[in-house]
């Protein structure tokens, strides 16, 4: 009889430390891997997006002065198309702001993409409009 209680003391024992250990082991490795994940994986100095964290719904086209990549569209809701050059996996991207007009271009001439078959409006090229970033929403344009 009181060897059984000694085996039963001891699992729920063995069972109570198993489970402080896998909570001590969660409490240090949680935090490596996120460290690791957001300052070495998600976090290197090349070929990082226009916005790190998505902003509100916007409608933005941009390119990369050293390598000639273009990131544009919907920020936030989509359509979003990224073009990115052979050089954009060892540039640290400078994006700078460009019309709609310069992006459909420009996409065009570097990657041989014509974004104006595409069903959006959005694609579409602004030819009445000099900034090239104004749109109308077809359902409201009646």
């Amino acid at each position: 009889m009181v060897k059984a209680k000694f085996i039963t003391g001891f699992l729920k024992i063995r069972s109570v430390l198993s489970t402080l250990a896998s909570i001590v082991v969660a409490i240090i490795v949680i935090p490596i891997l996120y460290v690791y994940f957001n300052f070495f994986v998600y976090r290197s100095p090349y070929n990082r997006p226009v916005y790190t964290f998505m902003p509100p719904i916007r409608l933005e086209f941009h390119k990369c002065i050293r390598c000639s990549s273009y990131d544009g569209g919907v920020y936030g809701k989509g359509p979003l198309e990224h073009f990115r050059s052979k050089q954009a996996t060892r540039c640290k991207h400078d994006w700078q702001k460009i019309s709609k007009n310069d992006f459909i271009i420009g996409v065009k001439k570097e990657f041989n993409v014509d974004l104006t078959h595409h069903d959006s409006p959005i694609w579409q090229l602004d030819i009445d409009k000099p900034d090239g970033n104004n749109i109308t929403d077809p359902a409201r344009s009646e």
